[in-house]
């Protein structure tokens, strides 16, 4: 038995998981933020939070684009 050949379908990148990973991100930043403003957050929690918030606007940037080259909203 041979596997399944790819099609396009299978291997093509999927917009809506791009939208899923921007709003975990978005979660992420927000529980990183409560943290913080209560009095938490570490030094690791300001970074990652960091980093969080440049990845988000990668993956916003990167959503934009598409819509652009679609002709669809954002």
């Amino acid at each position: 038995m041979s596997a399944p050949t790819p099609t396009p379908a299978t291997t093509a990148p999927c917009e809506i998981c791009w939208a899923e990973v921007a709003t975990h991100l978005y979660g992420f930043h927000r529980e990183w933020h409560r943290a913080q403003t209560v009095g938490h957050a570490s030094i690791e929690e300001r970074i990652l939070r960091r980093a969080t918030v440049a990845a988000t606007d990668v993956v916003r940037d990167r959503l934009a684009a598409l819509a652009d080259r679609t002709g669809t909203s954002s």
